[in-house]
């Protein structure tokens, strides 16, 4: 643009090399645990990334009271690890007996379905229960939300 400082042009120059090439965001990442506290990371593989996942009970206990300390705890040693965090919430589960969706959804009309191979999960037709999983993904915050 015009009246705009130009910047120095960046000159690279690529060379041979026997290393691991990580690409940030890519490649192995680890599993409810950060890479400083995964015992089973070879110490010579990068991580730059820390997956989970939880039920969304555990993130939003009550309707509309997202559990922001314990993401905001988790995004911390993510940060301090040097690590992003990727996570998936779950709202269903394949085993009897684990419910990954808060007690609460049944008060709103949410209904347990048991399906083929006895999978446990909310019927996301019934009222109410569908307006409820909405709201969790609009409010799941993002890294700026946090203070890492």
């Amino acid at each position: 643009m015009i009246g705009e400082e130009q910047k120095p042009a960046v000159k690279v120059v690529a060379e041979e090399t026997d290393e691991i090439l990580a690409n940030p965001g890519m490649g192995w990442e680890t599993f409810h645990r950060t890479c400083k506290a995964d015992n089973n990371l070879p110490s010579w593989i990068p991580s730059t990334v820390q997956y989970a996942r939880w039920g969304w009970r555990e993130l939003e206990p009550q309707p509309g009271k997202v559990a922001y300390d314990f993401l905001d705890r988790v995004l911390k040693e993510s940060h301090d690890s040097g690590q992003e965090l990727a996570f998936w919430v779950m709202y269903g589960s394949p085993y009897k007996g684990r419910l990954d969706y808060p007690d609460w959804l049944k008060e709103i009309g949410g209904r347990i379905l048991i399906a083929g191979r006895q999978r446990h999960d909310d019927d996301r037709l019934a009222p109410g229960a569908g307006s409820a999983v909405r709201p969790v993904r609009s409010t799941t915050p993002t890294k700026g939300d946090s203070p890492c």
